[in-house]
């Protein structure tokens, strides 16, 4: 599979040689700040809880959104607590 698909297409992209198990990681960290559902990425990637999404790949899309904690803060005014 790797040598008559994956490394041609990489070829033709113009990127460079690398496992496609090396991809796992993108994906990860893509759906994450894509705001997938934590559950689904980690089933997704065979994980058996999400404690290791959230250790490994969590820290490096923090705040990729742009709005941490505004759902919080509109939520507390719609409330009357601002």
């Amino acid at each position: 599979m790797s040598k008559a698909l994956w490394y041609p297409t990489l070829i033709k992209a113009g990127l460079k040689r690398r496992r496609a198990y090396e991809t796992r990681h993108t994906s990860a960290v893509l759906h994450i700040a894509a705001l997938e559902n934590p559950l689904y990425i980690s089933q997704m990637l065979g994980h058996s809880d999400t404690r290791l999404l959230f250790d490994v790949y969590a820290p490096y899309v923090a705040n990729a959104s742009r709005t941490d904690g505004n759902a919080f803060d509109t939520l507390m005014r719609s409330e009357g607590f601002s």
